[in-house]
């Protein structure tokens, strides 16, 4: 009928009743271009079609189609007003979709209003944001949409004590530099986390969160303290030197600990471990050259040469007792007549040489005797075949 009315030049009555159907039938199938040529042909009256415009337009917003939107809004007058309703259904779908920052750019063109959809929108964005763990786009999220800080602080919240539970704690060192949540709203259950992972032995997830998180050292100390007992009796000393490291310990439960352990290790006869403690803790020689010299000297007794020079090698006793003590059971062996004995011990412990050689020359002259001994014994003896008849 429109046809019929341009290509005769009609001019019905109901001309424009008959261009508004068409143009809405057009619009309704998409074809804008149909609908603005139509529009501007017949000079319809935005009134006429205002409603079917901002109706599509609305559908056309609500399937992401800002470009087409904005079309609409250009060709067919669309107000500011009359826009807000399209635009906060393509807000709603941009924050569906997960596509962040284009809702980001959408507020920036245009400011969403705040109504409870935009509002719970905005939330659920912020939420899902953080979970993301793009901390910097949530960052941008809270300035653009003026997100309430009792709201933000809430899910930020939220988010710490869920990482908390997976020792995620590099997530939440990060949250924490973001954010700036208020520190004792994380100190309880850092803590909690702290005494699991130090029970664990998780060292450097436990010296993250010491570093990070304000914990009160009279909280902290005697449970360090108390771990590190545990392992040094336990024998795990390399655990035990990590907590002694990183932890203010009170000096005195170290020394006792550590005398503690070095004599277990010496009497189990590990002198090289023992070395490293007294190096470590640094214990002081009154504390343990008792038990050092009286073990070297049963393990001369025993004639375990070998651990007595590595008892020697790892501790470094004074010379002139070690002299004392090799003289003297150098003399006692030797009253027993134990020269051979006495000689070699002598030697291997660099015994003064004017003590050494007494030894050597007894050991000279019972050899000088044996031999004569063997001598006499044999040049008596008389073979059977010469004895005579």
């Amino acid at each position: 009928a429109l046809k019929v009315c341009e290509d005769y030049r009609l001019s019905p009555q109901n001309l424009p009743q008959i261009a508004l159907v068409v143009f809405k039938n057009n619009i309704t199938e998409g074809n804008f271009d149909k609908a603005k040529s139509i529009k501007t042909r017949f000079n319809l009256k935005k009134d006429n079609f205002s409603a079917i415009v901002s109706e599509i337009f609305i559908k056309t917003m609500q399937q992401g189609k800002q470009t087409t939107g904005e079309t609409l809004i250009k060709d067919f007058e669309i107000s500011t007003e009359e826009a807000a309703p399209g635009y906060i259904k393509l807000f709603h779908w941009y924050v569906e979709k997960k596509k962040y920052q284009e809702a980001v750019r959408l507020n920036q063109k245009f400011t969403i209003p705040k109504t409870t959809e935009t509002q719970k929108d905005i939330i659920t964005a912020f939420s899902n944001i953080m979970v993301q763990g793009d901390f910097e786009l949530a960052k941008t999220y809270i300035k653009a949409f003026d997100i309430q800080e009792e709201e933000s602080l809430r899910i930020i919240l939220w988010l710490i004590n869920q990482k908390f539970k997976t020792n995620a704690i590099d997530d939440i060192i990060t949250i924490k530099n973001t954010f700036n949540p208020p520190a004792e709203s994380m100190q309880t259950r850092a803590y909690a986390s702290f005494e699991q992972n130090l029970m664990k032995g998780n060292l450097d997830i436990v010296l993250k969160i010491s570093k990070n998180f304000s914990l009160p050292e009279e909280k902290v100390i005697p449970l360090v303290t108390q771990l590190h007992k545990m392992k040094m009796q336990s024998g795990n000393y390399d655990k035990a030197d990590d907590l002694r490291k990183n932890f203010d310990i009170p000096k005195d439960v170290l020394d006792s600990s550590a005398i503690l352990a070095f004599e277990f290790n010496i009497k189990r006869g590990n002198y090289k471990r023992a070395s490293s403690l007294k190096a470590d803790y640094q214990i002081p020689d009154e504390k343990t050259e008792e038990l050092i010299i009286n073990t070297f000297e049963a393990k001369l007794n025993q004639n375990n040469i070998d651990t007595a020079k590595m008892i020697l090698n790892f501790f470094r006793l004074k010379q002139e007792k070690i002299n004392i003590l090799i003289s003297n059971m150098v003399t006692e062996l030797s009253k027993k007549n134990l020269f051979e004995k006495a000689a070699y011990i002598g030697n291997q412990f660099n015994l003064p040489k004017s003590e050494l050689e007494k030894i050597e020359w007894k050991v000279f002259d019972r050899k000088i005797a044996q031999d004569r001994k063997s001598t006499r014994l044999n040049s008596s003896h008389i073979p059977l075949s010469r004895m005579p008849s």
